[in-house]
Order: C-alpha cells, then structure tokens, then sequence
C-alpha cells in the first residue's frame, strides 16, 4: 500500500510539478508586491513624516518588499 501511494505521489509530481512551482513563484510575487503596495499606501494615509516614526519603518517595509518582488521576478526569469 505504501509503495504504491508512493509511486502515485510521485506520478502527480511529473505530471503537476512544473505547475505546482510556476504558481507558487506567481502567488509569492504577487504578495511581496501588494505587501509592499498595502504598506506604502497605508503610511501615506495614516502617518505623517514629521510626527511618526513608523512612517519611516512602513516606507523600508515597502521597499524591502518591493525588492523581494524583484529578486522574485529575476528567478523566474531565470528558471523559464
């Protein structure tokens, strides 16, 4: 019965895998860019700069995110 879940597990693997890892690398790229969209816009509306210093760790959040994105997007390009 084990061996052949096994080989069962690994047949869906060949056959969905490459899908499985391209939505994965779209649904994390996608996140980091509204994570940092979210903290960005977020920032500007409820903080000031010059009353709050999380308006400054909200703007490094959002670049950091972004720059996930962008690590991201550049394995993708090179994994295709």
């Amino acid at each position: 019965m084990g061996v052949a879940l096994g080989y069962g597990y690994l047949f869906v693997i060949r056959a969905i895998g490459g899908a499985i890892i391209w939505i994965s690398f779209i649904i994390i790229l996608l996140g980091f860019t509204v994570l940092g969209l979210w903290t960005y816009f977020i920032k500007r509306k409820e903080y000031l700069p010059e009353t709050n210093e999380v308006y400054v760790y909200l703007t490094y959040g959002a670049y950091t995110a972004w720059v996930f994105a962008g690590l991201v997007a550049l394995s993708m390009l090179c994994c295709y």
